[in-house]
């Protein structure tokens, strides 16, 4: 029954499939902001430092991306 679960999850709709190429797109954009960052000769970064490009937590990003992609429903398990 598990298995059965997880591979209802896997299942690519339309709305998951947007979801995950927003998350590459927005990761891509961070990425290139950081490498930017390195680049200028900056060694010590901190998320003060990307506040331009809006940089958000990983925990909200995974409550409000991720989490609903995947069917997590229940806002508490995440």
């Amino acid at each position: 029954m598990q298995l059965t679960y997880v591979l209802e999850l896997l299942k690519l709709t339309k709305r998951k499939e947007n979801i995950f190429l927003n998350n590459i797109a927005e990761v891509v954009k961070n990425r290139q902001a950081v490498a930017t960052k390195l680049k200028t000769g900056e060694t010590k970064l901190s998320s003060a430092d990307f506040k331009d490009i809006n940089l958000p937590a990983l925990s909200l990003h995974y409550k409000r991306k991720v989490g609903p992609a995947l069917g997590h429903r229940d806002r508490r398990c995440c």
